[in-house]
């Protein structure tokens, strides 16, 4: 059937996003597996943020319940948020090779991955799946327990403290040296030809103070657009590269979607104490609509 081009005038798309003051227990997951899809894990919406039990339910059993040769490797920091990403991944930079983040970036993308924006409280979840989980709870606090974990039978969840960030002297540098001990980790499961799935998280997300609130800002309206918009306001930091719209008109399904950065214009959205609105406009733009 051939497609229709019609003329759309105007698409006003609001997102609204609720944001308490204390960022603290809302952290970003990532979960990425070279042996398994995730095709059963779902994905999260911008400004969604996945509440423990539905991090239980729909995250942590199924990487746990694949099949008993499949481990599940966690790591775990100190502190964890969106900013880091933001602040050392070069993320606006579309040849950014992950910045801190650079082997974790390599796995996310080499392999089946999730990415997790925000979840409430994930450590709790952890914390519950270590205390019923069925099969080995292995711990790595060195090299040493690296190259004895027992991985030749049954299932093992392996929990992997790094170190810590908050407070590090050079954030950044420390966030690179927790990169590299992932990466060593992950090497050394390859090598032992290892069935695992990983997951990378935080205890908790630091609290942005005004002070530093403000440099970021500063520092991201430096950015240029990188093929891309970039909405700054107080409290909201949004960078896209494309909206795609799904709609339903007379039991009919089409979908709309746009790449061009000139035709998105998020100048109305706003912020309150607790709310931050995300107003996206796309401007007068031929759209298929399949």
């Amino acid at each position: 059937m051939a497609s229709k081009i019609f003329k759309m005038n105007t698409i006003l798309v609001v997102f609204i996003a609720a944001f308490t003051v204390a960022l603290g227990s809302k952290v970003p997951v990532l979960i990425w597996s070279p042996s398994r899809s995730m095709v059963d894990i779902p994905q999260s919406y911008a400004g969604k943020t996945v509440k423990t039990s539905e991090f239980t339910n729909k995250y942590l059993s199924p990487l746990t319940s694949k099949s008993r040769d499949h481990h599940l490797v966690i790591f775990v920091q100190d502190k964890l948020s969106l900013e880091d990403f933001t602040n050392y991944a070069d993320v606006y930079n579309t040849d950014s090779d992950g910045g801190a983040f650079k082997n974790v970036k390599g796995f996310m993308d080499e392999h089946s991955s999730v990415h997790l924006s925000s979840v409430h409280s994930p450590d709790v979840a952890i914390d519950n799946l270590i205390e019923e989980f069925q099969g080995k709870l292995q711990n790595v606090k060195s090299e040493k327990d690296l190259k004895n974990l027992d991985l030749a039978t049954g299932q093992s969840l392996i929990i992997i403290n790094l170190s810590p960030v908050r407070g590090a002297e050079n954030e950044e540098e420390a966030l690179k040296k927790n990169d590299q001990q992932i990466a060593n980790v992950v090497q050394h499961l390859n090598k032992r030809n290892v069935k695992y799935s990983a997951i990378y998280t935080g205890q908790d997300s630091a609290k942005i103070d005004a002070e530093s609130h403000s440099s970021h800002r500063h520092l991201l309206s430096t950015v240029e657009k990188a093929n891309g918009t970039f909405v700054n306001q107080t409290c909201l930091y949004f960078f896209t590269r494309g909206i795609t719209l799904f709609l339903q008109i007379k039991k009919n399904n089409y979908t709309i979607h746009t790449n061009k950065s000139d035709e998105i214009d998020g100048d109305k959205s706003t912020c309150s104490n607790d709310t931050a609105v995300l107003n996206l406009k796309l401007k007068s733009v031929n759209v298929e609509i399949e």
